[in-house]
């Protein structure tokens, strides 16, 4: 019991970390490879994908056990380890910590992003009220309004530390993540 609650505080404290400057540097120089590498083996991953509905973490998670489900996963710990990442679960951890700071800086300058999505799902309420739209139409995208309302959420909880990092090399950064 003591080594399952050990690790949960680990884990806990582990992805409440602010990513660090050799984490961003690692992951900007092992993108190109890690590119080159997806579209190599794009065939063999399995097609299963995440909800929409899906955190950023069971994204990674289910993209984590596609890599195993393919039998890649060594493979593919192979060529983030040229960058200094230790497995590629902190591959993918700072991959999401980059993800949700390029998305928190977008939300926060674009500043209404979060009322507009409310302002939709109040409508697809009257909507649901008024309309003649299927309403399994409007659970569809009532879903995915909520889906991005929980990725705001997320962004939201980025620390200021790690935006600030990812803003310094935001240029780099979207050109990797076309």
């Amino acid at each position: 019991m003591r080594a399952i609650l050990a690790m949960a505080a680990l884990l806990t404290t582990t992805s409440a970390m602010a990513l660090t400057q050799q984490e961003l540097d690692n992951w900007i120089e092992v993108m190109p490879h890690v590119n080159q590498w997806m579209d190599e083996h794009d065939d063999a991953m399995p097609e299963e994908q995440p909800s929409p509905q899906a955190s950023m973490e069971e994204v990674f998670a289910q993209g984590i056990q596609n890599l195993k489900d393919a039998n890649l996963y060594d493979d593919f710990g192979g060529v983030v380890a040229q960058s200094g990442f230790s497995s590629v679960e902190a591959w993918s951890e700072a991959t999401a910590d980059i993800s949700l700071a390029m998305m928190a800086i977008q939300v926060r300058g674009e500043g209404g992003i979060r009322a507009q999505l409310e302002k939709q799902l109040a409508q697809l309420q009257q909507m649901r009220e008024t309309s003649s739209m299927s309403d399994e139409r409007i659970d569809s995208m009532e879903s995915m309004l909520q889906a991005s309302l929980k990725m705001i959420q997320q962004a939201d909880e980025v620390d200021d530390a790690t935006i600030e990092l990812v803003k310094s090399r935001q240029n780099t950064l979207e050109k990797l993540m076309q």
